[in-house]
């Protein structure tokens, strides 16, 4: 009797040592799942916001360039080109704030970048708009040569701090991202300790 009593006690710890066993190993998963999600999703907004940068400095080559074609092929060209980058550009920061499933945005940004993207809106608005104006006075026949020189202005003079707030904004998707992750790696060590002490 005593002999059937220990062994059905020991089974019942092999079943429970078992049954943590695989709620370790499943925790163990899921973080895994979680931090490799986690590690595409915000290599995907960071490439996105680094990408932001070139973009803006592509816009103000393109709008200079519009602004200087002399030949109509040239100038249509340009203006082809500023209007296709100026829609990318537009998408793209309207996907970093506000989330672009297609892109593999999330749009939920801490509120620190969300302070950084409001101290970025002028500039941001102001550098659209003028490559708005600017599409616009090009098409005119005959192109409105002044106003593509206020627009290429407007352009210039916003994109340094446009290009700043970008880099900051970059840096502290990057800080984090590797912060997050760093918590996330803090788990799979503590459960990975239980499992051996298991």
């Amino acid at each position: 009797m005593t002999g059937a009593m220990a062994t059905e006690r020991l089974t019942k710890r092999y079943v429970a040592a078992l049954g943590v066993f695989s709620l370790l190993a499943l925790l163990f998963g899921t973080l895994l799942t979680v931090e490799l999600d986690r590690r595409e999703r915000d290599a995907r907004v960071i490439n996105v916001a680094g990408r932001q940068r070139m973009l803006s400095q592509k816009l103000c080559k393109a709008a200079w360039a519009a602004s200087s074609a002399v030949e109509d092929a040239r100038l249509l060209d340009n203006l082809d080109e500023l209007g296709y980058t100026a829609a990318e550009w537009e998408s793209a920061h309207a996907g970093l704030r506000r989330g672009d499933p297609a892109r593999g945005l999330p749009g939920n940004n801490s509120p620190e970048v969300e302070r950084l993207f409001r101290e970025l809106e002028p500039d941001h608005r102001a550098m659209l708009g003028a490559a708005r104006r600017l599409v616009a006075a090009g098409r005119r026949v005959p192109p409105d040569r002044r106003e593509m020189t206020r627009a290429v202005g407007t352009l210039m003079s916003h994109e340094g701090a446009f290009l700043r707030t970008m880099d900051t904004i970059v840096g502290r998707y990057d800080r984090e991202a590797r912060t997050s992750l760093a918590r996330i790696q803090q788990s799979e060590w503590a459960v990975s300790i239980s499992f051996l002490i298991v």
